[in-house]
């Protein structure tokens, strides 16, 4: 079986060019305006198990002021895809337990909703694509601590809950805010009203990152994302050495699906991919290629920084579970530090896999895997030394 490893070398561009990475080029910003007025659309549609199951509209906190057939098709696809089973959900509905739609707009041809069904635990809601009356895609696993961020349609969509928290308990630990504002890298900045102050959807068109994020009550700021919430917990893990990409440090990538799925860490000792290093297996994480994932997407946000794994330069790894097929797999190592946001920063050379060591440089490292219809990657290394 073939394989590749794949490094970012922006230092040997440098180099070459006698130059410095320059910063990205910046556009001039155009403001675009996210209506939150009810958008009709035709006919709900039955979602497959909506005909023994009489929808009660009480089961949802419509905080947002979705229109009716947006909220009817949330609910059923929240009831469809409880982990436990809609037994379940309805018992806790009937407990008085609600879907809760934070905020919606009109996209596409349809709407999108955030919404959650929960229950307690560190996670946020996630965001649904409503089309004629029903939810034909949806993220799964919000993060609660992070700016969520996602891709449809080409579209690039960030959203989560108020992060405008004073630290005091419950709903009322929360600041007043009338709307957010989303600053992209592509130049562009869209702003969007927040009902009630629950939770904010925006969308600009094409592939880019977020900038910064800003909470407003009128015209007051009342927070962005470098406050209160996201810097407490990520703190300055992260292996960026330009500034305007800290805020990746603060971001978390999820791909829309049409089914049940996700980037789920499983165990290496249930049979799950993982790399082993120094005789340690560790467990990675997968997404398919399915709508709106890009390459870079798999580093350019925390979400590989929730088990930072510290290793020595010039160790030896390998892996273990994975298919052995006839088709090639594509193995990168992602230096963070030398990320400048180009698409083409990275080139290949080929290596066997006995000789797969970590590299030699101290600094933040991503270890992926190409397996064909999707990727497996690993929590970032970071490399304390030279072996």
């Amino acid at each position: 079986m073939k394989k590749a490893c794949i490094s970012l070398i922006l230092t040997a561009c440098i180099l070459l060019s006698g130059c410095g990475a320059a910063a990205p080029e910046e556009t001039e910003s155009s403001v675009i305006e996210m209506p939150v007025e009810e958008v009709s659309v035709s006919a709900a549609a039955v979602e497959p198990d909506a005909a023994s199951y009489q929808y009660d509209p009480n089961i949802v906190d419509n905080a947002a002021g979705a229109d009716e057939e947006t909220a009817r098709a949330v609910a059923l696809r929240l009831r469809e895809d409880e982990r436990q089973d809609v037994e379940w959900f309805d018992k806790r509905t009937a407990e008085g337990v609600k879907v809760k739609i934070y905020a919606a707009i009109p996209f596409e041809n349809g709407i999108l909703a955030l919404a959650d069904f929960y229950i307690g635990g560190e996670v946020g809601p996630d965001l649904f694509y409503v089309e004629n009356g029903k939810v034909s895609a949806r993220t799964y696993g919000g993060d609660c601590w992070s700016i969520n961020y996602a891709r449809l349609y080409g579209h690039t969509i960030a959203y989560g809950r108020s992060f405008a928290w004073n630290g005091g308990p419950g709903e009322v630990g929360y600041i007043p805010t009338t709307h957010a504002e989303g600053e992209f890298f592509n130049g562009e900045t869209v702003r969007c009203d927040m009902p009630a102050g629950n939770g904010f959807i925006l969308a600009v068109p094409g592939d880019t990152w977020l900038k910064a994020v800003r909470l407003y009550d009128d015209e007051i700021l009342v927070c962005d994302d470098t406050c209160g919430e996201f810097v407490k917990f990520h703190g300055e893990r992260g292996g960026w050495e330009n500034t305007e990409y800290v805020v990746r440090e603060r971001t978390s990538f999820h791909s829309f699906y049409d089914g049940k799925a996700g980037g789920i860490m499983r165990s290496p000792e249930d049979g799950w991919p993982a790399v082993v290093i120094d005789g340690k297996a560790y467990g990675m994480q997968r997404y398919a290629k399915n709508e709106g994932l890009l390459f870079p997407d798999l580093w350019r946000n925390d979400n590989w920084m929730h088990q930072m794994t510290e290793v020595t330069g010039g160790a030896e790894f390998t892996f273990q579970n994975l298919s052995e097929t006839d088709e090639e797999q594509l193995v990168f190592c992602v230096n963070m530090a030398l990320d400048n946001g180009a698409e083409d920063s990275y080139a290949a050379e080929e290596a066997a896999l006995s000789q797969y060591k970590t590299p030699q440089l101290p600094g933040y490292y991503m270890l992926i895997v190409d397996a064909g219809d999707g990727y497996y990657y690993t929590s970032a290394m970071y490399v304390i030394s030279q072996g």
